[in-house]
């Protein structure tokens, strides 16, 4: 790959580094935790940067029956369910 002219407001030195854009977590189960602590810190530090949901069940849309359901199977993270549609 050749040299792109010119310079950027912030340049880094990755000589002899790997440089990539993000990786996407394709099956990730980090709902009950990214709503106890949003920040995904876990993840970030591997580089994850978009995380795809929902292999097994979802966290919408839901009915009332389901929402009970779903607080009842909680473990170690509780959490109140407010939401009722994805968008929520």
């Amino acid at each position: 790959m050749g040299v792109v002219p010119g310079k950027g407001v912030k340049e880094v030195d990755a000589k002899g580094l790997a440089v990539a854009p993000g990786f996407i977590n394709m099956l990730s189960w980090a709902t009950e935790s990214l709503l106890q602590d949003g920040r995904s810190q876990s993840d970030i530090h591997q580089g994850v940067t978009l995380e795809i949901f929902g292999e097994g069940e979802s966290m919408g849309p839901l009915n009332p029956e389901m929402k009970r359901e779903m607080e009842r199977r909680q473990g170690d993270i509780r959490y109140k369910i407010e939401w009722t549609t994805l968008g929520e």
